[in-house]
């Protein structure tokens, strides 16, 4: 099992010497120069770190104050407090405040590595069978959606999915490229009261913005040069469904306000008809902004 370290130090130089010792001897480590940044990673959740070293002296929230904060997020993470001040004083006020124990700076390499070894052992003989446990229950929320995974920030995904697909909401879905945003809106249209209906999936930054207004609400004949023909838009034909619209951030601005009215009114104007049409669509958005 591989530890995760977070350092809290305001001096770049004690980061980098303390966070290349450490990885040499096989951790990860995350290092932060604030209290701010270091009581932000640890509300995200986004790394499970199994201790934190922070230092006791820094300019905008001490080390006490940062132990304490840290505690109100999270009770079982092992919290260090550091520094080159070894007076009594400096070593009740962490204790005091929910750190641990209090390491000197000074303490040699050595010793360190064997209270660091120490209490990931600890770690180890607390979370190991809860790890096991989660992955096999994180698992199967997962694959119940059709989706292969086991990670917990997986899981919290699917299960906000799994929530929100038996309402009719609008759902706005956020992430990087390749993260299986479209997987997810579908996985949402499959588990909602629309399933039986269509899931018409469009991606907004692909089309000339010419033609985007064309696409959605559809056009009559005439209505532009080429237009030989009626033609519907992909909001009609997911009529009693799911429309996908990915990477909303890239539509034109001047056609957000016509879609405002769309998800306002539940109506559509095709481009050239002074004709309004109702729909009933949920609409799923995604972007990677």
């Amino acid at each position: 099992m591989k530890h995760n370290i977070l350092i809290v130090d305001d001096d770049e130089v004690t980061l980098d010497a303390l966070s290349g010792f450490l990885r040499a001897e096989g951790f990860f480590v995350k290092t932060v120069t604030s209290g701010d940044e270091a009581i932000a990673l640890v509300r995200q959740k986004a790394i499970p770190f199994s201790l934190a070293l922070i230092d006791y002296h820094m300019p905008e929230m001490n080390g006490p104050a940062v132990i304490a904060r840290i505690r109100e997020y999270d009770q079982s993470l092992h919290l260090l407090g550091f520094s080159g001040d070894d007076s009594n004083e400096s070593h009740n006020e962490a204790l005091e405040s929910g750190a641990l124990m209090f390491i000197s700076k000074a303490t040699e390499g050595a010793k360190l590595i064997a209270i660091i070894h120490r209490i990931c052992r600890e770690v180890e003989r607390r979370t190991k069978p809860l790890e096991l446990t989660t992955f096999t229950a994180n698992r199967r929320i997962i694959e119940s959606a059709g989706i292969i995974g086991a990670s917990d920030s997986l899981a919290a995904s699917v299960n906000v999915a799994l929530r929100v697909a038996k309402s009719n909401d609008c759902v706005l879905i956020r992430g990087e490229n390749g993260t299986g945003k479209e997987v997810i809106a579908r996985m949402i249209h499959e588990n909602s009261s629309r399933s039986r209906g269509p899931f018409i999936a469009i991606n907004c930054a692909s089309i000339p913005e010419a033609l985007v207004e064309s696409e959605l609400f559809g056009h009559e004949r005439g209505a532009f040069s080429g237009a030989i023909a009626a033609r519907i838009g992909k909001f009609q034909a997911a009529q009693g469904g799911t429309i996908f619209l990915d990477e909303i951030g890239d539509m034109p601005t001047a056609l957000q306000a016509k879609l405002l009215r769309v998800l306002q009114e539940k109506e559509i104007t095709a481009v050239g008809s002074n004709a309004t049409k109702k729909i009933d669509v949920r609409v799923l958005a995604a972007t990677n902004a």
